[in-house]
């Protein structure tokens, strides 16, 4: 298959910005030499090549600019689709990127600076950042390691996996996503919302920590020693070995687990905090007394050989969700726009 490559280099001063918007292939973004942005583009002929087009420019200011643009909408009625570009960039550490992927999956390595990271329907892999960290993704899984400074993290439908992490401080949301976060506690505060995803939060064995819990369901489990510990409705208030840095963890029914991080991740040791502990007391759980799965909701019974009836509910939500991506994808719609609407 014929392809097309565009290779453009941008001499920046300190410190560097870059834009890079993609609607459909991939993205792999690494630090390179200083002073200079390094950009290549290989289009593949796998869509509508002819209206598929890469615009680089850069400001007066020395900001560059990437943008892969998919001509007037109309063509979509007629089934075309925008090709697939993959890009590769080389930028200094210092450089503050905004990144908008829809239907690709990026990868991000190395920088510092101000990161303002958003995607729509792929997968995004983050390594070594530092800096003021937004994320914000929607029917994509984000994994990273090795992040520093301060994170702001969005998530609808898909996982996320944060290791060996230093936030100073954290506001992390996620709608149905399991979450599992490894850090030590700065500063704080680590606010930490979900709807019904699980939280998994690793922690150094001697950390110390406030924790206010609210959940309509949800459950909290540590194996860190706790030694404070109240309950008043659906709110508990937990201090583990005497206090700290603030965790506030809001949800409809997910669970929070706070975990030693010698014990991560593969084997849960933590087990349920009851709802008034005697002070000073450690929880030292075995492997097994980890928090049972809720038992399953009743199903009602059906004729033999009648498949039960799907749940309108259900349906009416899958094509809601299936027509705001599709929104995102022409355009018509920007993934901040799709967030708030998926989150209601």
């Amino acid at each position: 298959m014929e392809q097309e490559n565009i290779e453009r280099r941008f001499e920046v001063t300190r410190p560097a910005s870059l834009t890079l918007a993609n609607i459909s292939g991939s993205v792999d973004i690494q630090t390179g030499d200083d002073g200079v942005i390094t950009v290549t583009a290989v289009k593949s002929q796998n869509g509508d090549a002819e209206h598929t087009r890469i615009e680089m420019n850069q400001n007066s200011a020395g900001a560059v600019s990437v943008i892969t643009e998919y001509g007037e909408s109309f063509w979509r009625f007629f089934g075309q689709h925008p090709s697939d570009v993959a890009y590769t960039m080389r930028v200094p550490r210092d450089c503050s990127l905004q990144l908008k992927c829809v239907s690709s999956h990026g990868q991000v390595k190395g920088l510092n600076g101000k990161l303002d990271l958003s995607g729509v329907s792929g997968d995004l892999a983050l390594e070594g950042l530092s800096g003021a960290i937004k994320v914000n993704m929607v029917s994509g899984n984000l994994s990273a390691s090795q992040l520093t400074g301060t994170a702001e993290i969005e998530t609808v439908s898909g996982q996320v996996d944060l290791h060996a992490c230093n936030f100073e401080s954290l506001r992390l949301s996620t709608v149905s996503g399991r979450v599992t976060l490894e850090t030590p506690l700065g500063a704080g505060p680590y606010k930490l919302h979900s709807v019904s995803g699980n939280v998994q939060l690793a922690l150094p064995s001697n950390a110390k920590a406030t924790v206010e819990f609210s959940s309509l369901s949800g459950r909290l489990a540590t194996n860190l020693p706790t030694t404070h510990s109240q309950q008043s409705g659906s709110h508990r208030h937990v201090e583990l070995q005497g206090g700290g840095p603030a965790i506030l963890f809001e949800s409809i029914s997910g669970d929070l687990q706070l975990t030693s991080a010698q014990a991560v991740m593969s084997t849960p040791v933590a087990k349920p905090v009851a709802a008034a502990p005697t002070v000073k007391e450690t929880f030292s759980a075995p492997a097994e007394s980890v928090m049972a799965p809720p038992s399953p909701a009743p199903v009602a019974a059906s004729e033999p050989g009648v498949p039960p009836a799907p749940d309108p509910a259900i349906e009416e939500a899958a094509t809601m969700r299936r027509n705001i991506l599709d929104r995102v994808a022409h355009g018509e719609i920007t993934v901040d726009e799709a967030v708030n609407l998926l989150r209601g």
